[in-house]
This record gives C-alpha cells, sequence and structure tokens, in this order.
C-alpha cells in the first residue's frame, strides 16, 4: 500500500489514504477553495462528503478556543 509505505519512510505514525485525504480537504478549505473544487480534486462526488472531511478542523478549532480563553 504505497501511502502506508510512504508514511513509514517519512516516520508518520497511523496515516492513511482518508488522512491524507483530509489533511489536503481542509488545507485547500482553509486557502478559501470551493467544496465543488475540493469535491473533483479528491475525486469525491458526494458533497456532503467533501463538507464531513473539512469538518474536523483541528487548527480551525483551537483558534476558536483561545479566542474565548
Amino acid at each position: 500500500f504505497p501511502t502506508r509505505r510512504s508514511s513509514d519512510l517519512a516516520g508518520i505514525e497511523g496515516a492513511s489514504a482518508q488522512s491524507g485525504r483530509r489533511t489536503l480537504a481542509v488545507k485547500l478549505k482553509r486557502r478559501g477553495i470551493d467544496l465543488r473544487h475540493i469535491s473533483e480534486i479528491l475525486g469525491i462526488e458526494s458533497l456532503e462528503a467533501v463538507k464531513k472531511l473539512c469538518a474536523g478542523d483541528p487548527a480551525r478549532l483551537g483558534d476558536i478556543v483561545r479566542r474565548i480563553i
């Protein structure tokens, strides 16, 4: 499995094709790329699936918490 091997060589534990997709989706969304374009880039037909991938942005959640505290 190419993703697993590449991540092992890079010293990244727990990486998967899905985590790579999620990372790319979140980074594209942060840059203001439209969900439809993200969907095309990732080869995902469902916009709802793309929304779910982008929903868990830990950096954004951290920013929200810092503003509250």
